[in-house]
């Protein structure tokens, strides 16, 4: 039996279509572009690292 490896992508795009397409009209209804999208995402990244990595707590991104 083949496993279809686009049944996850069929169930989640919907939903994921759903909740991203508000946000993402919301943000450009306030001027906010896509690279300070990034920026903000790469900032908390790298902050988050820094406070995990002391404690030990690297893994709460790994399942």
């Amino acid at each position: 039996m083949a496993y279809d490896r686009t049944a996850m992508l069929k169930l989640l795009r919907p939903a994921m279509t759903r909740i991203l397409t508000p946000l993402g009209r919301a943000l450009v209804g306030r001027g906010i572009g896509p690279n300070a999208v990034t920026a903000v995402g790469t900032l908390g990244t790298v902050v988050s690292a820094l406070l995990f990595f002391p404690l030990g707590q690297l893994t709460w991104g790994h399942s």
